[in-house]
């Protein structure tokens, strides 16, 4: 302090210009000790990166161009005002930098399928429900965001539709041409005791050579298929079985309802689809299982699709 005031024992402008720039920065410092209080009682004082320096702009009769006159009183200074303004935090470091929007894209895959990618970056292990041509099962995103199909088509216009929880949903159209000449039979239901769906080619009998079900998915040698799909580990989880017919041959439509401690002296709703010349016609089926002294029987349903028992062609 008494350097200070040596310093400014020269003329008396002098000093007196020179004590109100110290005021100044005082005054200023004073400002900015309140300001750096206030901001340390709120959240955003985690968020404030303080300056290393600061640096007062004012004049002083000591900065060239500036003439000291005697008998002049002298301004205060105004104010100084500094003021911090919050760093930036990278886009990386945000969730909201990220873009979470889900993505379908569909390609084409021999015999009349779909292959279907789901992109969602922010849906990992997300429950979301699959619906095509009537068609509608369940599936989990994966843990890296994506989700991969092959889902045989029922519907030659090629609409797919994934649908999340939220009620948000992204679509993919994809024509599928050739559906006009494959012809397919699916059942699906929901929960976990449902439906098993057989397609007998040839005159075969259950497990012979030519019953192509969920044991024996093919393809054959003709061109058969069964497959399954939907996700079991689900919440409220909605399954399907589609059978593909064969090019050539005879082929008839069973399905089977095995009676379980789960489903027993119940109701099982499902629904069929037929999908022949490139369309899709969906119809409801409900069977009244048996009482409970049935458990471990089967229950046969024949001719449900009594249109499609004749040879492909």
């Amino acid at each position: 302090m008494a350097s200070l005031w040596s310093t400014l024992s020269t003329s008396p402008v002098r000093r007196i210009g020179r004590l109100l720039a110290v005021l100044a920065i005082a005054l200023a410092a004073g400002h900015l000790a309140q300001t750096l209080a206030a901001r340390k009682a709120t959240p955003m004082a985690a968020a404030v990166s303080l300056p290393t320096k600061i640096v007062v702009l004012s004049a002083s009769p000591d900065d060239p161009g500036v003439k000291a006159t005697t008998n002049v009183p002298v301004k205060p200074l105004p104010e100084q005002h500094i003021f911090l303004t919050p760093p930036v935090a990278p886009a990386t470091d945000s969730a909201l930098a990220r873009d979470c929007t889900p993505v379908l894209t569909a390609s084409t895959e021999p015999g009349a399928t779909v292959a279907l990618t789901l992109r969602a970056p922010c849906d990992s292990g997300a429950r979301v429900v699959l619906a095509h041509g009537g068609l509608t099962v369940t599936q989990r995103v994966g843990a890296n965001g994506r989700l991969t199909l092959a889902i045989p088509a029922l519907d030659q216009a090629g609409q797919f539709e994934i649908r999340f929880a939220d009620g948000r949903n992204v679509s993919a159209v994809h024509p599928v041409p050739d559906l006009a000449t494959v012809r397919r039979f699916a059942v699906q239901w929901l929960g976990l005791d449902g439906f098993v769906l057989h397609g007998f080619e040839n005159g075969a009998d259950f497990g012979q050579p030519g019953d192509v079900s969920a044991a024996q998915p093919g393809p054959t040698a003709t061109g058969s298929s069964l497959m399954a799909l939907g996700e079991m580990s689900v919440d409220s989880p909605l399954m399907a079985q589609i059978y593909t017919f064969p090019a050539e041959g005879l082929a008839e439509v069973v399905v089977e309802a095995p009676v379980t401690a789960a489903n027993c002296a119940q109701e099982m709703l499902g629904q069929t689809i037929s999908s022949m010349e490139g369309s899709a016609k969906v119809v409801d089926l409900t069977l009244a299982m048996p009482d409970c002294s049935a458990v471990g029987d089967f229950l046969v349903l024949k001719n449900l699709a009594p249109d499609m028992k004749l040879a492909t062609k």
